[in-house]
């Protein structure tokens, strides 16, 4: 039981960092995407 507690705790903290940086990287892909569709289209 010990070690299935340990896999839920980790499983757990590994979600809520993925949870925390999933924003980052989508905001960070999304300016990407607009800086270089403005640089192609030239607005």
């Amino acid at each position: 039981m010990v070690s299935v507690k340990a896999a839920k705790e980790a499983f757990n903290s590994d979600f809520i960092q993925s949870f925390l940086v999933l924003p980052v990287v989508i905001s960070f892909l999304f300016c990407g995407d607009i800086h270089i569709r403005t640089k192609h289209k030239d607005f």
